[in-house]
């Protein structure tokens, strides 16, 4: 079923036998959260794997898998909070934004692995807003002047620990600039002339403001241009 290595099955059953065992006691822990536990070990020895082979392998819906995916992040996940945004990064230089909507100014995005919304979520909250994440689709639905917050704070050193700088921060400044560019170029073949049109929509408040921010604001000076021209 899972081409797993003598190390990775070693790591597997280490990580079991001190949750099932040492921490919980034989029989202490509910099956729920085993079957969350083993699903989370080998999808963290397989980065990568596909939750709809999973589903089919484990024989459960995808949503099932997902669902036991979210609990493990929350119960066994040892990620600190840079190695979530390290990820996280990565993931938005790479996927497609869609615009949900000029009025209410709000993207859509595919986060694609679901143990890591929790740490969107609450970099949202932190900013005194909210977002919505459809399991499904794996879709993150939030407002782009938001978005840009969360890019702003992450560019700055130190911004997510104390290992935040050098080749670790370096990283996360290309991701975020791809991340840039990757929502300027879907606004401005799809959206710009609708924003130009129309009085006042909210997404486009939200690049005027995004210019000012003191870390990301220069990437985003020529979509603005563009949108006054």
């Amino acid at each position: 079923m899972f081409s797993l290595s003598e190390d990775q099955k070693s790591r597997i059953l280490d990580r079991i036998l001190e949750e099932y065992v040492e921490e919980h006691g034989l029989g202490g822990m509910a099956k729920s959260d085993f079957d969350a536990l083993l699903l989370w070990l080998l999808v963290r020895e397989q980065p990568g794997t596909d939750l709809f082979n999973l589903s089919s392998q484990f024989r459960i819906r995808e949503a099932r898998i997902k669902s036991l995916l979210e609990t493990a992040a929350v119960k066994f996940d040892q990620t600190t909070e840079q190695e979530a945004w390290q990820s996280i990064l990565s993931i938005l230089s790479k996927v497609d934004y869609d615009i949900e909507s000029l009025e209410k100014g709000q993207v859509r995005f595919q986060l694609r692995d679901p143990m890591l919304f929790r740490w969107v979520q609450r970099g949202v909250r932190q900013l005194e807003s909210t977002c919505s994440y459809n399991r499904s689709s794996e879709q993150v639905t939030m407002n782009l002047d938001v978005l840009y917050l969360l890019l702003d704070r992450a560019w700055e050193e130190r911004g997510f620990g104390d290992n935040w700088k050098g080749k670790v921060l370096t990283q996360a400044h290309k991701d975020i600039q791809i991340a840039v560019g990757r929502i300027g170029k879907k606004i401005a073949g799809n959206e710009l002339e609708d924003l130009r049109s129309r009085k006042l929509p909210k997404l486009r408040g939200a690049l005027e403001k995004a210019v000012t921010l003191a870390n990301i604001g220069t990437f985003l000076v020529p979509l603005v241009e563009k949108l006054r021209a």
